[in-house]
């Protein structure tokens, strides 16, 4: 004779799970994690609502840096460069190493831009995950360049 074990279902009534399941972070979820410090001093992004850490390596610094000196000698009057600071692009925000924006900083001191005239992300071993998502995502807030 067989006997076939059935597994028994849980107290509560609900099913185990069979694969995990992803949870989306809102805005304020997203900054709620930071207020309570959990994020830590990471460098992240929000992008549907998945939150990103890059770590960011010494040639990814050369990059950024090298651009921000170049840039901040071309700029005119009535836009300003925004390094490793957020744009609010509907329910997202990433985090580009550099975007130029129109205004002065004093601007953006209640909330984030929503657009750039340029952003720029160096990239090293985030290449494909910058030209497909964030390029996407630039061209949603009709960023012209990036």
């Amino acid at each position: 004779m067989t006997t076939t074990l059935k597994p028994e279902p849980p107290a509560s009534g609900v099913a185990p799970l069979t694969h995990p399941r992803r949870w989306c972070f809102t805005l304020e979820q997203y900054y709620r994690l930071g207020e309570l410090g959990i994020l830590g001093d990471k460098h992240t992004e929000l992008i549907g609502g998945d939150i990103y850490m890059v770590p960011i390596g010494p040639e990814h610094s050369f990059g950024k840096q090298t651009s921000r000196r170049y840039l901040e000698r071309k700029l005119r009057k009535g836009v300003h460069l925004r390094i490793e600071d957020p744009l609010r692009i509907g329910d997202n925000e990433p985090v580009p190493d550099l975007a130029v924006v129109s205004g002065k900083p004093s601007d953006y001191c209640k909330q984030h831009p929503t657009t750039a005239l340029l952003a720029i992300e160096v990239a090293d071993t985030t290449l494909e995950f910058d030209y497909t998502v964030k390029a996407s995502l630039y061209a949603s807030a009709t960023i012209p360049e990036y």
